[in-house]
Order: C-alpha cells, then structure tokens, then sequence
C-alpha cells in the first residue's frame, strides 16, 4: 500500500541557525578544536538537532556553528532554535557575537 502526501500530515520545516562565537582562553587550533567538540556535544547531547563547526578552522579566536532542527510546526523550530542559543548563551568559554535565522519550509 502506498500512502498519499499530504502537506496538512506530512509536512516538515527545517530550522537553519548560524551562530558566531568568540572564543576565550583558545590560541591554538588544537584548543579551538577541543572547545568546539565541547560545545557541539552539549547541544548534541540535550536537543534533536544537528551541529557543527563551518567557519574557518585556522581561525583560533572565532568559531561559525551551524546547525539545524527539523519539526513539523514553525513555532517549534523557532522555539528549539531559541532553547539552543540560550545553551549556548550559557557556555562560559565562549560569547556569541552574531546570529541569523532562517526557517525552511518543505
């Protein structure tokens, strides 16, 4: 049996979040690289969402995460969005100094 689409049932939007943070403390690639597996298991570790690192991985003093939640309900998406940037907001090794949003309907 083959079940229909149906956007009222099956619908899915995508929240998209990209988070630019400073880095306190980190000089090195290699600490950068430990704060950065750090801060994305956490969000891992406490949300449905995918994380990662996308900016430039030379740059020690400045870390570009990007990351995303998927749900049915755009107020979900938003929410979840909102539950991670104050995690992260939380992170005592690092200050988030921009963010941009955007919600993907699909």
């Amino acid at each position: 049996m083959t079940r229909q689409w149906r956007y009222d049932e099956d619908r899915m939007v995508v929240g998209v979040l990209r988070v630019w943070m400073h880095l306190w403390g980190v000089d090195s690639r290699r600490g950068k690289k430990s704060l950065v597996k750090r801060i994305t298991n956490r969000i891992d570790q406490r949300f449905n969402a995918a994380m990662a690192e996308i900016g430039d991985p030379d740059d020690a003093r400045t870390a570009i995460f990007g990351v995303t939640v998927v749900t049915t309900d755009e107020p979900d998406a938003h929410r979840l969005m909102e539950k991670i940037l104050y995690e992260l907001e939380g992170c005592s090794e690092a200050e988030i100094s921009r963010t941009e949003r955007e919600v993907i309907h699909i």
